[in-house]
């Protein structure tokens, strides 16, 4: 999910895929192929571990996109880092969306940003593709087309580098979407399997929790605890 704000949305009559006999695999990106949106704000986007397996798709016929709901520039620089990346690959992202192609979350609140991709206006046949997204509020009535993954923050930290995360996710898709007419059959296992069989790196910075300090009372001239908890950061 991103916090860019600008809810432009094209209209289409027809979806951009009009080849049905090819299955589509829509990657998010912030989290999900990249680091989170966290540390993309302080400058640095990171590839995640195991991209390079993404090959191993193409090689067997699917067909790759991106889809962000951050704004087209932001989107472009992660696809720039991730084909950086893949230089010398076979990797072809053959659609890459942005936020401009979402739609507002029909529940979300006041003044939140929250969106959701609708597979069925640019896909339109949902038996043949699937979303790869470490949130599962970006589907539209259209959760069986959802595979959830652990969220990667990519902080550069040696835990956040063991993560396998898209090995084994790409693994799992050979074994089960390969020649099948229906993905939304296979995704809840897909998805049970990655959480189950993976390393997953920590999704925050894990610092002990603060031990109580202890200070005088403003009236009462006593010592007591300070229960307030301290602001936890993620690292640089």
């Amino acid at each position: 999910m991103s916090d860019d704000t600008n809810d432009s949305q094209p209209m289409l009559t027809q979806p951009f895929v009009s080849n049905t006999n090819q299955t589509w695999i829509v990657f998010d990106v912030n989290g999900t192929l990249t680091s989170c949106t966290a540390v993309r704000r302080h400058g640095k986007i990171r590839a995640r571990p195991f991209v390079q397996h993404l090959e191993l798709l193409t090689n067997a016929g699917f067909q790759l996109c991106l889809w962000s709901s951050a704004m087209q520039h932001n989107v472009l620089k992660a696809k720039d880092e991730l084909l950086s990346t893949l230089e010398g690959s076979s990797v072809d992202f053959a659609l890459t969306l942005s936020r401009e192609h979402t739609r507002p979350a029909p529940d979300r609140k006041p003044f939140s940003h929250d969106t959701i991709k609708p597979l069925h206006i640019y896909f339109g046949n949902l038996a043949r593709v699937v979303l790869i997204d470490d949130s599962d509020k970006a589907h539209h009535n259209e959760k069986t087309n959802l595979i959830r993954i652990p969220t990667w923050v990519g902080n550069g930290s040696d835990e956040s580098l063991q993560d396998n995360v898209l090995k084994v996710l790409v693994a799992e898709i050979l074994a089960k979407l390969v020649n099948v007419t229906d993905v939304r059959l296979f995704t809840q296992s897909i998805s049970s399997t990655v959480f189950e069989k993976s390393v997953i790196a920590p999704a925050l910075s894990s610092d002990p929790p603060p031990k109580p300090q202890q200070r005088y009372g403003k009236h009462h001239g006593r010592r007591h605890h300070d229960t307030r908890q301290k602001q936890t950061y993620l690292p640089q």
